[in-house]
């Protein structure tokens, strides 16, 4: 005990009456904070990101925030629609992760896509960047397609889902053709992926989830309170 404390107060002159600061919230639901597979996921990722963010719910003050990010569908009740409303009206930016896509349509801040319906296969594949690979997105998504943002990542099908023929599970499930549908779309003050992103990278880590969610930061949020390059 006596070691362990001796390290903590090497840091108290730094942490002594300092405030907490934090340029991104994540909503989540009133009872929620320990059990939510999605706020785990978004948290560990902006935590990779090296990124600054608190939790916040309906009850919250989200002054200072500059952008929420929704890792899932919330029921617009009144009492959260005045928030995000007071919210939008001081200037803040949202981000929509895979079913809470409808309630940033609901919500009125996805004008620039169009929401197709859902996804009934159980892993497509996203583009990203330049690079010809496809990576998996593990979980089942919305089908979006782009009408005046600026498109991140480009859905692409798969062949057949999951599936037992008797004699053995056919578990992998290769990629298919590149789509007319968005993977991932920005749009001036708000952005969007189309499936669970938060989950999937709780539970698959893929390296590639984490530098598509940070694009799409980086679009909304071009200047932040730290930068840390090679941490």
């Amino acid at each position: 005990i006596g070691k362990v404390f001796a390290e903590k107060m090497l840091y108290e002159p730094f942490t002594e009456g300092s405030k907490n600061i934090a340029e991104i919230g994540v909503l989540a639901e009133v009872d929620s904070f320990q059990a939510d597979p999605y706020l785990q996921g978004v948290c560990k990722m902006l935590c990779d990101l090296h990124l600054l963010y608190n939790i916040y719910n309906e009850n919250a003050n989200l002054s200072g925030v500059k952008l929420l990010i929704l890792p899932k569908k919330f029921i617009l009740t009144e009492k959260l629609r005045r928030l995000l409303s007071e919210y939008k009206n001081q200037g803040g930016k949202f981000l929509f992760f895979g079913d809470a896509i409808n309630t940033g349509a609901d919500f009125g801040v996805l004008d620039f896509i169009q929401i197709k319906g859902k996804d009934d296969s159980d892993n497509a594949y996203f583009t990203f960047g330049d690079s010809g690979m496809r990576w998996a997105m593990y979980y089942p998504a919305l089908i979006i397609k782009n009408i005046s943002g600026k498109e991140i990542s480009r859905y692409v099908g798969k062949r057949f889902n999951m599936l037992f023929d008797g004699r053995q599970e056919l578990f992998y499930r290769p990629q298919g053709e590149i789509t007319e549908f968005s993977a991932a779309v920005l749009g001036e003050n708000s952005g969007c992926v189309c499936f669970d992103v938060s989950k999937a990278y709780l539970d698959c880590f893929l390296p590639e989830t984490r530098f598509l969610v940070k694009n799409l930061i980086d679009g909304l949020l071009p200047i932040k309170f730290v930068e840390c390059k090679d941490l």
